[in-house]
């Protein structure tokens, strides 16, 4: 299993979106490696690209989209997971973050700027560096420390 977190710290997704769709590094990643998001994020996507594998866990989302893969709960999903070699990207909130944390390797933190609603990720496990800073998010990338 080969799973990239890509989390924000609060819930201005529209924001979120247009930093994931604007950002060459992570348009050219989401646009050719399966990604998993939750139902909400799924119906907020600006687009679903036809070529990408969408992996969504939703109990009530149906789907007759090839490209659409629906997993009732994140258990269910993370069974499915650990049978795959490929790299997988999770487009997360708080929830699937917490769940998924013991299993990535990689973790893209968009920090939005005056948000007290903060993410922490352990520095005892992931080593952090900046990659982007502006005026209205900072971008860290965090690795597991072996």
């Amino acid at each position: 299993m080969n799973l990239i977190m890509i989390v924000s710290n609060n819930n201005k997704s529209n924001l979120f979106w247009d930093i994931l769709n604007n950002c060459d590094f992570f348009s050219e990643e989401l646009n050719h490696k399966p990604i998993i998001v939750n139902e909400k994020h799924f119906r907020e996507l600006p687009t679903k690209n036809k070529k990408r594998r969408h992996i969504v866990v939703s109990p009530n989302l149906k789907s007759e989209d090839s490209n659409v893969l629906i997993f009732e709960n994140n258990s269910k999903l993370l069974s499915r997971l650990e049978l795959m070699t490929e790299e997988v990207y999770i487009i997360c909130d708080r929830e699937m973050y917490h769940y998924y944390l013991p299993y990535v390797h990689t973790i893209y933190l968009i920090d939005f700027k005056g948000d007290d609603n903060k993410l922490v990720v352990d520095n005892q496990k992931f080593s952090g560096e900046a990659l982007i800073e502006n005026n209205i998010y900072k971008m860290i990338k965090y690795r597991r420390e072996i």
